[in-house]
Parts: C-alpha cells; structure tokens; sequence
C-alpha cells in the first residue's frame, strides 16, 4: 500500500514539475517570458523623426502586452502546480494517516479476539 501512495505521489511530482512556467531560485521568481526591454524615448528632432519614434513606442507597447499577459498566465500555471501539489501530497500522507490507524484497529480487534 506505501509503495502504491508512494508511486501516486512521485508521479504527482513529476505532472506537477511539468507544469512548471517560470523558475524559482534562491526566493525569487522570474516567468519564463520575453521581455520587452526599454521603453524608447520619443524624438523631438523632426516630425520625421517623431513618427518613427511613435512607430517604436507602439511596437514596444504591444510587446509590453504580451509579456504582461504571459508573467499573468506564467504566474497563474505555477501558482495552480504548487497548490495541486501541496494538495496532493497533504491527501498523499492524510492517506496514510488513515490506513495506519485502520491497521491499529484491525490489530488491537485481533488482540481483542485472541484474549477472549
């Protein structure tokens, strides 16, 4: 039975691992998402310039958006694998816990039987 909670909860690891979006070192967490880099300044030298300096705010701005709804869902993936996994490793040993008294009852029952 230990073997078989044993197998359910390494295979509960290694979905859970999988799951994995961003990476967690020394207590820091970091998505695993392109980010934009700097935001551009806006040129003042010509209209010319202006515009195209508008064009790299835009474009950096849509960037922006897309790393902001990737760390959203990167966030979201680890935040769901690490409550799944707590989860099921407090259902993993709660198990345990039962089937261990489930043996003590069955034991002192025989005890019981064998007095009598």
């Amino acid at each position: 039975m230990l073997s078989r909670l044993f197998t359910i909860a390494t295979l509960t690891m290694l979905c859970a691992s999988g799951a994995q979006a961003g990476t967690l070192q020394n207590g820091a967490w970091a998505p695993n998402c392109p980010a934009p880099g700097e935001a551009p300044s806006f040129s003042s030298k010509t209209p010319e310039a202006y515009n195209a300096s508008a064009k790299k705010a835009q474009e950096w701005q849509e960037a922006a958006k897309t790393y902001v709804d990737c760390l959203n869902s990167d966030a979201k993936a680890d935040q769901n694998a690490v409550v799944t996994g707590a989860n099921d490793r407090v259902k993993a040993i709660s198990d345990q816990i039962n089937a261990l008294s489930a043996g003590s009852a069955e034991a002192v029952e025989k005890l019981k039987k064998k007095k009598s």
